[in-house]
């Protein structure tokens, strides 16, 4: 499992034209969010063709998310496995594609191969996990087991380097995770890199590197560390220039200390301020606002700073007095529950890694649900939100599988609908068997993403959940759509989708897909 060497998705600020453009994983703001005057669908269906434009079948699977600049689409998968065999299922090479973003078809593609085998298809990510950065001149590739690589937009190399992923360190093993996205901005590439070499202090630790875009020659590592769990994001210092929030702690005996939040300015890579951390991993993506920056908990709670300051300015808590909207199969509808004390149900909250967002004042994330690693939590299958001016955090339960062959969707509850990891060639191409769960319990899902006042949660088995921003409440006028990326049972996708022009593109282990409504 190799989230981990990963890059940083630095997309540039300023990156949208009178074309919309999807320039990194986070969009073009940096953040995951998109406003926008051309709505994709709340709801689609693979199974049933539902506002399906078109969709090209993979030679394998992949987790990049997908950049889009102009009429190309930009991705990776992994090079395609030979067969089931254990050995065959550690993987270092990938390959980059473009494709014709009206027509599905493949424009070019390159190989790029990497130094250090992860696990295919694991649903922690795997060496193809890193997605495409794009600023309308070149297109920056990378190989989480170890290479970088750009390209005009013909598919012509450019430059390319290597660097070492960091696998042991000080007799400790890390999994190949890899949770940073890279990011292009103010003329640089930025990513995570190991300094091996303790150019920027400690030997070992993990840093972000920053890269002439043009180039490909490094300009600086960052003053402080970061841990390869944390996906750092894209915002503004106090003078107003460019700036990321960083991430220090989590699990497997990560190195980087003291555990908390850097503010890392672009310019130079040095430090504006540091926060240390009393309780909590790095294990989500960094958000940071124009008035809060969120520090989250695996166990209840969210610490809000000052993001010009790094100061403490509230503590949230995610268990007491909460709303609970949750699904009642006596009556079938949602009930709802308000002012619920969940201690003294003996629950507490884990917020799903990487499942965090927050749009305008309210931060949103999924739960992650009682497993193997961990009892205890709860509330089951549930989308939560949180308002940062009021405290208030309501739970509203989603539905676990949808039929949408039918009008209305027939939706399934409170069950498990595990998630398929073959491929298009129907090799079981994961190396993990706990890749084939359903995306609600200890694994790593793509990030979601929020246009205009939607958002979009993709399950490792595939169900992409279409949930308001704006309710009143957050109750079952809140859940638009429950959409499939491919057949129930049969489905598997560790991916961030994108938004440009009014259309949703997305991927599964076997399809990319082009969603717009018909």
């Amino acid at each position: 499992m190799f989230r981990s060497i990963s890059l940083l998705c630095l997309v540039a600020l300023s990156s949208c034209t009178a074309q919309e453009n999807w320039p990194a994983a986070a969009g073009p703001s940096g953040d995951w969010t998109l406003r926008t005057t051309q709505n994709p669908p709340e709801h689609f269906s693979v199974r049933s063709g539902e506002n399906i434009q078109w969709k090209l079948t993979l030679p394998e699977a992949g987790q990049s998310g997908l950049c889009v600049w102009g009429d190309k689409i930009f991705f990776t998968c992994l090079k395609p496995v030979v067969d089931a065999k254990p050995a065959s299922l550690m993987v270092k090479d990938i390959v980059a594609f473009c494709v014709d973003r009206k027509t599905g078809k493949i424009l070019w593609q390159q190989d790029i191969p990497g130094s250090l085998a992860g696990e295919a298809m694991s649903g922690f990510s795997d060496p193809s996990s890193p997605s495409p950065v794009c600023d309308g001149q070149r297109v920056i590739f990378t190989n989480a087991s170890g290479r970088v690589a750009a390209f005009d937009l013909k598919g012509a190399a450019l430059w390319a380097f290597d660097f070492k992923p960091v696998e042991l360190l000080n007799g400790v093993h890390f999994p190949f995770n890899k949770q940073v996205e890279p990011m292009l901005a103010e003329g640089l590439f930025v990513h995570v890199e190991t300094d091996w070499k303790g150019e920027a202090g400690t030997a070992g630790w993990n840093r972000l590197a920053a890269y002439d875009a043009s180039t490909g020659v490094r300009r600086w590592l960052s003053q402080d560390a970061l841990t390869h769990y944390n996906c750092p994001q894209l915002g503004r210092g106090p003078d107003g220039k460019p700036a990321i929030l960083i991430g220090r702690g989590g699990h497997h005996s990560v190195p980087e200390k003291p555990d908390g939040y850097s503010l890392i300015r672009i310019a130079d890579g040095q430090r504006i301020w540091s926060w240390q951390a009393k309780a909590g991993n790095a294990l989500y993506n960094s958000s940071i606002g124009p008035k809060e920056t969120l520090w989250l908990s695996e166990s209840g709670t969210v610490q809000s700073l000052d993001p010009a300051t790094g100061k403490e300015l509230r503590n949230y808590s995610l268990v007491d007095k909460v709303d609970l909207h949750l699904w009642d199969a006596s009556a079938g509808h949602h009930g709802s529950e308000l002012g619920v004390d969940l201690k003294a149900r003996k629950l507490t909250v884990f917020p799903a890694w990487y499942s965090n967002i927050l749009v305008g004042r309210q931060l949103f994330f999924l739960c992650f649900k009682p497993g193997n690693y961990r009892k205890g939590i709860g509330p089951d299958y549930c989308a939560a939100r949180l308002n940062l001016d009021s405290g208030r955090i309501e739970y509203l339960e989603l539905p676990t599988a949808v039929d949408n062959s039918v009008k209305p969707a027939a939706y399934t509850w409170h069950t498990e609908a595990k998630s398929d990891t073959r491929n298009s060639r129907g090799i079981d191409a994961a190396h993990d068997k706990r890749s084939q769960r359903d995306g609600w319990h200890w694994n790593f899902n793509g990030n979601p993403v929020a246009v205009n006042n939607r958002i979009y949660f993709t399950l490792m088995n595939g169900l992409v959940y279409c949930l308001a921003t704006d309710t009143v409440d957050f109750d079952a006028k809140a859940l638009l759509g429950v959409s499939d990326l491919g057949p129930a049972g049969g489905t598997w996708s560790l991916n961030t989708p994108s938004v440009t022009d009014g259309v949703l593109y997305h991927r599964s282990a076997t399809t990319l897909i082009a969603v717009e409504k018909k």
